[in-house]
Protein backbone atom coordinates (compact mmCIF):
# COMPACT_ATOMS: atom_id res chain seq x y z
CA UNK A 1 0.00 0.00 0.00
CA UNK A 2 1.63 3.65 -0.86
CA UNK A 3 2.51 5.76 1.99
CA UNK A 4 -0.14 8.74 2.98
CA UNK A 5 2.52 10.93 4.56
CA UNK A 6 6.29 11.76 3.49
CA UNK A 7 5.88 12.58 -0.21
CA UNK A 8 4.59 15.86 -1.08
CA UNK A 9 4.61 18.32 -4.17
CA UNK A 10 5.89 21.92 -4.62
CA UNK A 11 4.02 24.57 -7.03
CA UNK A 12 5.89 27.87 -7.29
CA UNK A 13 4.63 31.51 -8.51
CA UNK A 14 7.65 32.61 -8.70
CA UNK A 15 7.38 35.68 -10.81
CA UNK A 16 5.46 36.65 -6.88
CA UNK A 17 8.80 35.72 -5.36
CA UNK A 18 11.35 37.83 -8.04
CA UNK A 19 9.13 40.84 -7.98
CA UNK A 20 9.11 41.08 -3.97
CA UNK A 21 12.52 40.77 -4.26
CA UNK A 22 12.73 43.67 -7.28
CA UNK A 23 11.49 46.00 -5.45
CA UNK A 24 13.24 45.73 -2.31
CA UNK A 25 16.63 44.93 -3.17
CA UNK A 26 19.37 47.40 -4.01
CA UNK A 27 19.93 47.59 -7.97
CA UNK A 28 23.44 45.55 -7.29
CA UNK A 29 21.77 43.00 -5.82
CA UNK A 30 20.28 39.91 -7.88
CA UNK A 31 16.52 39.01 -6.91
CA UNK A 32 16.33 35.73 -8.95
CA UNK A 33 19.27 34.36 -6.53
CA UNK A 34 17.24 36.26 -3.48
CA UNK A 35 14.50 33.82 -4.62
CA UNK A 36 16.19 30.76 -5.57
CA UNK A 37 17.69 30.91 -2.17
CA UNK A 38 14.23 31.59 0.06
CA UNK A 39 12.98 28.21 -2.34
CA UNK A 40 16.57 26.46 -1.30
CA UNK A 41 15.25 27.52 2.68
CA UNK A 42 11.89 25.86 2.01
CA UNK A 43 13.02 22.94 0.86
CA UNK A 44 15.34 21.98 3.85
CA UNK A 45 12.02 22.99 6.10
CA UNK A 46 10.29 20.87 4.61
CA UNK A 47 12.19 18.13 4.97
CA UNK A 48 13.87 18.64 8.49
CA UNK A 49 10.37 20.12 10.39
CA UNK A 50 8.18 18.04 8.34
CA UNK A 51 10.11 14.48 7.44
CA UNK A 52 8.62 14.95 3.75
CA UNK A 53 10.27 14.84 0.61
CA UNK A 54 8.86 16.71 -2.34
CA UNK A 55 8.71 14.64 -5.04
CA UNK A 56 7.38 16.96 -7.50
CA UNK A 57 8.23 20.48 -7.85
CA UNK A 58 7.11 22.85 -10.12
CA UNK A 59 7.69 27.00 -10.59
CA UNK A 60 5.81 29.32 -13.58
CA UNK A 61 7.01 32.39 -14.66
CA UNK A 62 7.83 34.55 -17.85
CA UNK A 63 11.58 33.24 -17.21
CA UNK A 64 12.43 36.26 -20.25
CA UNK A 65 11.39 38.61 -17.86
CA UNK A 66 12.72 37.03 -14.82
CA UNK A 67 15.90 35.88 -15.79
CA UNK A 68 16.98 32.81 -17.51
CA UNK A 69 19.50 32.12 -15.26
CA UNK A 70 17.23 31.37 -12.80
CA UNK A 71 15.78 28.23 -14.67
CA UNK A 72 19.19 26.41 -14.51
CA UNK A 73 19.26 26.87 -10.99
CA UNK A 74 16.13 25.47 -10.26
CA UNK A 75 16.95 22.78 -12.30
CA UNK A 76 19.88 21.88 -10.06
CA UNK A 77 17.24 22.04 -6.95
CA UNK A 78 15.18 19.58 -8.77
CA UNK A 79 12.27 22.69 -9.37
CA UNK A 80 10.79 21.92 -13.18
CA UNK A 81 10.45 25.59 -14.54
CA UNK A 82 7.96 26.44 -16.53
CA UNK A 83 7.80 29.63 -18.87
CA UNK A 84 4.41 31.63 -19.09
CA UNK A 85 4.64 34.49 -21.79
CA UNK A 86 3.54 37.95 -20.59
CA UNK A 87 3.18 38.98 -17.07
CA UNK A 88 0.08 40.77 -18.53
CA UNK A 89 -1.36 37.17 -18.89
CA UNK A 90 -0.66 35.98 -15.39
CA UNK A 91 -3.84 34.38 -15.24
CA UNK A 92 -2.29 31.81 -17.60
CA UNK A 93 0.24 31.00 -15.17
CA UNK A 94 -2.56 30.62 -12.55
CA UNK A 95 -4.32 28.42 -14.35
CA UNK A 96 -1.33 26.28 -15.48
CA UNK A 97 -0.29 25.66 -11.71
CA UNK A 98 -4.08 24.96 -11.01
CA UNK A 99 -4.25 22.09 -13.55
CA UNK A 100 -0.80 20.99 -13.05
CA UNK A 101 -1.90 20.55 -9.24
CA UNK A 102 -5.15 18.86 -10.00
CA UNK A 103 -3.17 16.31 -12.59
CA UNK A 104 -0.94 15.35 -9.50
CA UNK A 105 -3.97 15.06 -7.08
CA UNK A 106 -5.67 12.71 -9.30
CA UNK A 107 -2.24 10.52 -10.65
CA UNK A 108 -0.49 10.60 -7.57
CA UNK A 109 -2.14 9.38 -4.26
CA UNK A 110 1.18 9.03 -2.85
CA UNK A 111 1.24 12.92 -2.70
CA UNK A 112 -0.22 14.29 0.63
CA UNK A 113 0.92 17.12 1.16
CA UNK A 114 0.57 20.33 -1.25
CA UNK A 115 2.48 23.06 -1.07
CA UNK A 116 1.71 26.28 -2.47
CA UNK A 117 3.78 29.20 -2.99
CA UNK A 118 1.81 32.04 -4.03
CA UNK A 119 -0.80 34.58 -2.29
CA UNK A 120 -3.29 35.32 -4.73
CA UNK A 121 -6.94 34.79 -3.61
CA UNK A 122 -7.48 33.02 -6.98
CA UNK A 123 -5.73 29.82 -5.07
CA UNK A 124 -9.02 29.56 -3.00
CA UNK A 125 -10.72 27.01 -5.29
CA UNK A 126 -8.10 24.50 -5.85
CA UNK A 127 -7.19 24.51 -2.24
CA UNK A 128 -11.01 23.97 -1.36
CA UNK A 129 -10.86 21.01 -3.89
CA UNK A 130 -7.63 19.72 -2.31
CA UNK A 131 -8.70 19.83 1.07
CA UNK A 132 -11.86 17.87 0.21
CA UNK A 133 -10.03 14.63 -1.02
CA UNK A 134 -8.00 14.40 2.30
CA UNK A 135 -4.97 15.77 1.21
CA UNK A 136 -2.87 18.69 3.48
CA UNK A 137 -2.24 22.11 2.24
CA UNK A 138 0.11 24.55 3.40
CA UNK A 139 0.24 27.85 1.74
CA UNK A 140 3.62 29.58 1.45
CA UNK A 141 3.93 33.84 0.85
CA UNK A 142 4.89 36.68 1.85
CA UNK A 143 2.51 38.02 4.50
CA UNK A 144 2.34 41.46 2.51
CA UNK A 145 1.54 39.83 -0.83
CA UNK A 146 -0.81 37.72 0.69
CA UNK A 147 -5.12 37.87 0.20
CA UNK A 148 -6.53 37.99 3.72
CA UNK A 149 -9.16 35.76 2.22
CA UNK A 150 -6.90 32.87 1.51
CA UNK A 151 -5.09 33.78 4.96
CA UNK A 152 -8.81 33.03 6.49
CA UNK A 153 -9.02 29.76 4.14
CA UNK A 154 -5.96 28.49 5.12
CA UNK A 155 -5.83 29.07 9.11
CA UNK A 156 -2.60 27.80 10.20
CA UNK A 157 -1.63 26.21 7.60
CA UNK A 158 0.60 29.24 6.43
CA UNK A 159 4.33 29.43 6.32
CA UNK A 160 5.58 33.18 6.23
CA UNK A 161 8.15 33.05 3.56
CA UNK A 162 9.56 36.41 5.26
CA UNK A 163 11.17 33.65 7.49
CA UNK A 164 13.06 32.03 5.23
CA UNK A 165 14.96 34.79 4.04
CA UNK A 166 18.89 34.72 4.52
CA UNK A 167 20.16 36.68 7.13
CA UNK A 168 22.51 38.85 4.93
CA UNK A 169 19.54 39.45 2.30
CA UNK A 170 17.11 40.45 5.40
CA UNK A 171 19.57 42.75 6.54
CA UNK A 172 20.14 44.88 3.10
CA UNK A 173 16.16 44.79 2.92
CA UNK A 174 16.13 46.48 6.19
CA UNK A 175 17.47 49.83 3.78
CA UNK A 176 15.50 52.09 2.26
CA UNK A 177 14.11 49.81 -0.74
CA UNK A 178 15.43 50.49 -4.62
CA UNK A 179 14.63 53.44 -5.18
CA UNK A 180 14.19 55.21 -1.57
CA UNK A 181 10.93 56.57 -0.22
CA UNK A 182 12.83 59.78 -0.35
CA UNK A 183 14.53 59.88 -3.88
CA UNK A 184 11.39 58.77 -5.19
CA UNK A 185 9.14 61.50 -3.33
CA UNK A 186 11.69 63.76 -4.69
CA UNK A 187 11.44 62.56 -8.13
CA UNK A 188 8.10 61.67 -8.56
CA UNK A 189 7.10 64.94 -6.94
CA UNK A 190 8.44 66.85 -9.72
CA UNK A 191 6.84 64.28 -12.76
CA UNK A 192 3.27 64.72 -11.14
CA UNK A 193 3.10 68.50 -10.10
CA UNK A 194 1.29 70.98 -12.03
CA UNK A 195 0.58 74.77 -12.17
CA UNK A 196 -3.03 74.44 -11.53
CA UNK A 197 -4.24 76.24 -7.76
CA UNK A 198 -4.77 73.26 -5.52
CA UNK A 199 -7.33 74.18 -2.50
CA UNK A 200 -5.07 74.30 0.07
CA UNK A 201 -7.35 75.84 2.76
CA UNK A 202 -8.33 73.51 5.35
CA UNK A 203 -11.24 71.62 3.66
CA UNK A 204 -10.90 68.37 6.09
CA UNK A 205 -14.46 67.11 6.03
CA UNK A 206 -15.26 64.53 8.87
CA UNK A 207 -15.51 61.30 7.16
CA UNK A 208 -11.70 61.55 6.16
CA UNK A 209 -9.80 59.61 7.99
CA UNK A 210 -6.55 60.93 10.48
CA UNK A 211 -3.87 62.06 7.61
CA UNK A 212 -0.64 59.48 8.71
CA UNK A 213 2.20 59.96 6.66
CA UNK A 214 2.69 56.83 4.49
CA UNK A 215 5.75 55.44 4.68
CA UNK A 216 4.65 52.12 2.69
CA UNK A 217 6.43 52.62 -1.40
CA UNK A 218 3.84 50.87 -2.93
CA UNK A 219 1.10 52.88 -0.94
CA UNK A 220 2.72 56.16 -2.09
CA UNK A 221 3.51 55.21 -5.61
CA UNK A 222 0.14 54.54 -6.02
CA UNK A 223 -0.55 57.96 -4.91
CA UNK A 224 1.50 59.50 -7.17
CA UNK A 225 -0.46 57.46 -10.13
CA UNK A 226 -3.59 59.01 -8.81
CA UNK A 227 -2.29 63.04 -9.05
CA UNK A 228 -0.42 62.36 -12.17
CA UNK A 229 -3.35 61.27 -13.94
CA UNK A 230 -6.37 62.41 -12.54
CA UNK A 231 -5.50 65.99 -10.26
CA UNK A 232 -7.33 68.00 -12.49
CA UNK A 233 -10.66 65.98 -11.32
CA UNK A 234 -12.91 67.06 -8.84
CA UNK A 235 -13.54 63.11 -8.11
CA UNK A 236 -12.09 60.13 -9.68
CA UNK A 237 -14.28 57.12 -11.26
CA UNK A 238 -12.36 53.68 -9.68
CA UNK A 239 -12.45 51.71 -12.50
CA UNK A 240 -9.77 53.92 -14.86
CA UNK A 241 -7.83 54.69 -11.72
CA UNK A 242 -7.30 50.96 -11.49
CA UNK A 243 -6.41 50.51 -15.13
CA UNK A 244 -3.72 53.06 -14.62
CA UNK A 245 -2.89 51.40 -11.09
CA UNK A 246 -2.34 48.27 -13.76
CA UNK A 247 0.37 50.13 -16.28
CA UNK A 248 1.81 51.62 -13.46
CA UNK A 249 2.50 48.44 -10.37
CA UNK A 250 2.40 46.04 -13.40
CA UNK A 251 4.41 43.55 -10.83
CA UNK A 252 1.28 43.57 -8.48
CA UNK A 253 -1.57 41.03 -8.60
CA UNK A 254 -5.18 42.91 -8.86
CA UNK A 255 -6.13 42.30 -5.24
CA UNK A 256 -3.29 43.83 -4.36
CA UNK A 257 -3.85 46.92 -6.28
CA UNK A 258 -7.11 47.43 -5.61
CA UNK A 259 -6.10 46.59 -1.56
CA UNK A 260 -3.55 50.04 -2.62
CA UNK A 261 -7.32 52.06 -2.56
CA UNK A 262 -7.67 51.02 1.17
CA UNK A 263 -4.42 51.69 2.43
CA UNK A 264 -4.58 55.21 1.01
CA UNK A 265 -8.12 55.31 2.63
CA UNK A 266 -6.52 54.35 6.06
CA UNK A 267 -4.21 57.24 5.77
CA UNK A 268 -6.65 59.74 4.78
CA UNK A 269 -4.91 60.79 1.91
CA UNK A 270 -8.61 59.55 -0.02
CA UNK A 271 -12.41 58.77 0.75
CA UNK A 272 -14.60 56.62 -1.34
CA UNK A 273 -17.92 57.78 -2.22
CA UNK A 274 -20.75 56.25 -3.43
CA UNK A 275 -22.84 58.04 -6.88
CA UNK A 276 -26.07 57.10 -8.04
CA UNK A 277 -25.82 56.11 -12.34
CA UNK A 278 -27.60 54.88 -14.87
CA UNK A 279 -28.02 52.06 -15.20
CA UNK A 280 -26.14 50.92 -12.13
CA UNK A 281 -24.54 53.22 -9.00
CA UNK A 282 -20.60 53.65 -8.95
CA UNK A 283 -18.08 54.49 -6.56
CA UNK A 284 -15.46 57.56 -7.00
CA UNK A 285 -12.42 58.76 -4.89
CA UNK A 286 -12.41 61.99 -3.66
CA UNK A 287 -8.59 63.63 -2.59
CA UNK A 288 -7.78 65.52 0.78
CA UNK A 289 -6.10 68.11 -0.51
CA UNK A 290 -4.88 69.08 2.86
CA UNK A 291 -3.22 65.41 3.29
CA UNK A 292 1.09 66.09 3.81
CA UNK A 293 1.62 64.03 0.68
CA UNK A 294 -0.78 65.02 -1.35
CA UNK A 295 0.04 68.66 -0.47
CA UNK A 296 4.13 67.52 -1.43
CA UNK A 297 2.77 66.34 -4.82
CA UNK A 298 0.97 69.07 -5.90
CA UNK A 299 3.88 71.70 -4.89
CA UNK A 300 4.73 73.69 -7.78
Amino acid sequence: MAPSVGYAALFVDFENIYYYFKNRLPPDMDPADASVSVLRNLQNKVKVERSEKCIVQHAYADFDRVQTGAMNSLFLMGIEPHHVVGTEQKNAADMKLCIDAMNILYTRPDVHTFYLMAGDRDYIPVIRHLEEHGREVLVVAFRKQTSWDLLKIVGDGYWDASDMIDPSTRVVMAEPIQPSPSQSKKSMSVRAAVSMPVPLEPLLPVDFKDPLAIDDQYVYNSLVVLMEHFQDKPEVWISPYLHRLRDGLPELEDWERKHLISDLVEVGAVKVEKRRGEPNDYSVLVVNWNHPDVRELVKT
